[in-house]
């Protein structure tokens, strides 16, 4: 599995035979080189909000001709057609490299998590005025509920 984040600081790469972790500024630029050193082609997993975005033009640039195929099934909760779809996708596409472009959901719950860890359970949320920040500050909400935490506001 191969995942890049666009909004990390350092790079980090954590490796597990047969997996691997690599996340880093810019990572989607460099995915071909990256999907080179573990396989050859790879299939892109994501929600629709990121099949919509600007993040699947990125990471289509970035694979180029490694790209296999896209599966944008993925939906909140991880409902279990959504993996047997996924699954089906994969072996139809033979890749052998996974791709994997966080949702919302994915972001907000490990920004929550560590902000948790750190014991900062109260939170004051500024969010901009795109749709995607309304979609985003969602995500956020329903993190805040799943893993404790309370918004004492929102501008």
């Amino acid at each position: 599995m191969l995942l890049c984040a666009e909004t990390a600081v350092d790079p980090i790469i954590l490796r597990a035979w047969p997996k691997a972790l690599h996340i880093e500024r810019g990572g989607a630029a460099r995915l071909d080189e990256l999907v080179a050193r573990i396989g050859t082609r790879a299939m892109v997993v994501c929600g629709t909000t990121v099949a919509n975005g600007p993040i699947l033009g990125r990471v289509r640039g970035g694979l180029g001709d490694r790209l296999a195929a896209v599966f944008d099934g993925v939906r909140a909760h991880t409902p279990l057609d959504a993996v047997l779809a996924g699954a089906r996708a994969l072996a139809d596409c033979r890749a052998d490299v996974i791709h994997v472009a966080p949702t919302y959901s994915m972001l907000a719950d490990g920004l929550a998590q560590y902000l948790v860890w750190k014991q900062w359970p109260r939170w004051f949320m500024i969010k901009g005025s795109h749709p995607q920040d309304e979609l985003f500050a969602e995500a956020i909400r329903h993190s805040a509920k799943k893993f404790g935490a309370k918004l004492v506001g929102e501008r």
